[in-house]
């Protein structure tokens, strides 16, 4: 089996996502070659052209060649995206796998298709292209289809939400809320995941509220941002109680999900899928208050496994943060609902089964096409 992604680093959902997909593969007796994508060394990166990126670019193009001619896989999984210079990367990828006789799955781990395809004629050729030659499309939830719809329609496609493994064991200082733990942003610091909300957020509470802690965890690219941020929660008087971690790392996001009372994700990001760290949270019962934008609905289950509010809307926010830290019993409610979703659709196990039935399938529509 040939896989077409990118490994950490940087870490974000479908790096890790390639990691898991590798595993489960291995685990179901189809080996992989990876065929290594890496134009991003860190997020920062992320989404910037320039001309390392298009000289691996050039690189990446020969190494799928060669592998193809090399390995002559039976099938390609294909992580495509729809950043601009990436997909057309991409779209000249999916040509040599088409050229090649490579029959391949397009994972789909990001929306925006229809408004790429909206750009003009050529754009809306070149979406139908590459989207229109996958044997087979796998897209995290029902919504994230609906993108993709118009040029898959008629091919087969499958829904395979995104999964976590287990959390390692607590630490000696780690111990589940009461409900006294802190409010948590855990995400990149970026206005687009919503951190200067989440801010103004604690700002407003801690001022209506003498006993609630905000918490706030990741990395950012942008120093001055985070330089801007802090100096307002100092001027504020509230440092004690509006404070920023730093980046977590694979042991220290685990005890903040178990430690903190709430997760807020107040993110407006428009190529927001599955993030993972709300997977995460619900693996471990976290509750989880989330912006209506991406396949976050979808994940949350319309709202039943997390409270959701609409996008760029901080009053609601703001309502819904306030009534949920007063009613420890809603809080417990979300978090036992979001452990339930976990264990039904984003288990190691339950993605495990979902591509063991997707490949299955396909190998069974192979042999009967090659036996007419």
């Amino acid at each position: 089996m040939l896989v077409v992604s990118q490994l950490p680093p940087p870490v974000h959902g479908s790096t890790v996502m390639t990691r898991m997909l590798i595993d489960v593969l291995g685990e179901l007796g189809h080996p992989v070659v990876l065929v290594d994508r890496r134009f991003s060394r860190d997020t920062s990166e992320v989404g910037r052209p320039g001309v390392r990126k298009g000289l691996a670019a050039v690189g990446l193009i020969a190494r799928l060649w060669m592998a193809i001619k090399k390995e002559k896989p039976p099938r390609a999984v294909f992580f495509c995206t729809n950043r601009t210079f990436s997909f057309l990367v991409d779209w000249i990828l999916s040509e040599v796998l088409r050229r090649s006789g490579t029959p391949y799955i397009n994972y789909i781990h990001t929306s925006g298709y229809t408004q790429l395809a909206a750009r003009g004629r050529v754009w809306a050729r070149l979406v139908a292209r590459l989207l229109g030659g996958a044997e087979h499309t796998v897209c995290l939830s029902a919504s994230m289809f609906e993108d993709v719809e118009p040029w898959v329609a008629k091919r087969l496609h499958t829904v395979i939400p995104n999964a976590t493994r287990p959390a390692p064991p607590a630490t000696a200082t780690s111990s589940p809320s009461q409900g006294d733990g802190p409010v948590l942003f855990m995400s990149n610091l970026m206005e687009e995941k919503g951190i200067r909300e989440f801010v103004e957020l604690g700002l407003v509470l801690c001022q209506n509220d003498a006993s609630v802690q905000f918490l706030i965890a990741g990395g950012t690219s942008d120093q001055h941002l985070l330089d801007e941020l802090t100096e307002r929660v100092s001027a504020s008087g509230h440092a004690d109680r509006i404070q920023f971690n730093g980046p977590a790392d694979q042991i220290q996001k685990w005890d903040l999900l178990r430690s903190c009372r709430l997760l807020v994700f107040p993110s407006r990001y428009r190529f927001e899928a599955q993030p993972l760290t709300l997977i995460e949270a619900m693996s471990q019962g976290t509750p989880i208050l989330a912006t209506r934008v991406g396949a976050i609905p979808d994940l949350l289950n319309s709202g039943r496994a997390g409270r959701l509010v609409p996008v760029d809307d901080f009053e609601a926010l703001l309502e819904a943060t306030a009534e949920l830290i007063r009613r420890p019993e809603a809080l417990a409610d979300l978090g036992t609902s979001g452990r339930l979703q976990f264990d039904a659709r984003h288990s190691p196990r339950a993605f495990a089964t979902a591509w063991a039935a997707l490949l299955s399938s396909d190998t069974v529509e192979t042999q009967n096409s090659e036996e007419l």
